[in-house]
């Protein structure tokens, strides 16, 4: 195998010591291996060392600008030095070169979002969802972007589909909360009991007083919906 053929075996393996002296000796051989700068990067931004992330980075960016997957690595390092609108150009320019990129578009999707551009983001987040329907993470987003603008239909969509998708994931309490709150919003009170008491049934966190104030004022302001507490 080649140095980047070994490099990627040592990064795949964790072996971020290794698999970083190894993409240097294949830039040393090869000064055009853009591919070889964008694994440093990510290895390099594993471990923490931003600043030299940021330049093997820019780096592979400057040895082939055409190639979307250095921008994208561009773009998580400025994120995650806090450059969020370096971040957006990186993202941007990921996006541009493929389109069809799901990671891209999220990526550039909460990136607006972070910055206020809300509706630039729930945009990209959509394209995100469309291009990956199964992507939880993807769904999540797209569910706080619409939140946000107030668009409760795309919310609830988004909502649902990360539910759906990862049933027990790290937002699922906090989703059918979120879900709830919509479903009100939209009139559907015997859906959004369901959702409070589905959220209930979680382990108990700050929220649960709140709920279960919102399940007894559907009881009251609707008969119809039955008791609120089992």
């Amino acid at each position: 195998m080649s140095n980047y053929e070994d490099g990627v075996a040592a990064y795949k393996k964790r072996q971020d010591k290794e698999a970083a002296a190894i993409f240097r000796k294949a830039l040393e051989e090869d000064p055009q291996q853009f591919r070889a700068a964008v694994y440093l990067a990510l290895t390099l931004e594993r471990v923490g060392d931003l600043d030299a992330a940021l330049g093997a980075a820019r780096l592979a960016t400057g040895i082939n600008a055409g190639y979307a997957k250095g921008h994208n690595a561009l773009g998580n390092i400025h994120r995650a030095m806090g450059n969020l609108e370096e971040a957006l150009t990186a993202y941007r320019a990921a996006a541009k070169i493929e389109p069809g990129s799901a990671l891209y578009r999220h990526n550039l999707g909460i990136t607006l979002f972070d910055v206020g551009m809300l509706d630039a983001a729930q945009q990209e987040l959509g394209e995100a969802a469309s291009l990956d329907p199964q992507n939880a993470d993807v769904a999540w987003d797209l569910a706080q972007a619409a939140a946000k603008r107030n668009d409760l239909a795309t919310a609830k969509t988004g909502l649902e589909k990360y539910l759906e998708v990862r049933p027990r994931g790290v937002h699922a309490q906090q989703a059918w909360c979120d879900l709830g709150d919509a479903l009100v919003a939209m009139g559907d009170a015997v859906g959004a009991r369901l959702a409070y008491n589905t959220y209930l049934e979680g382990p108990p966190d700050e929220r649960d007083g709140e709920v279960r104030a919102k399940l007894e004022r559907l009881e009251r302001d609707d008969p119809n919906v039955g008791p609120a507490f089992g």
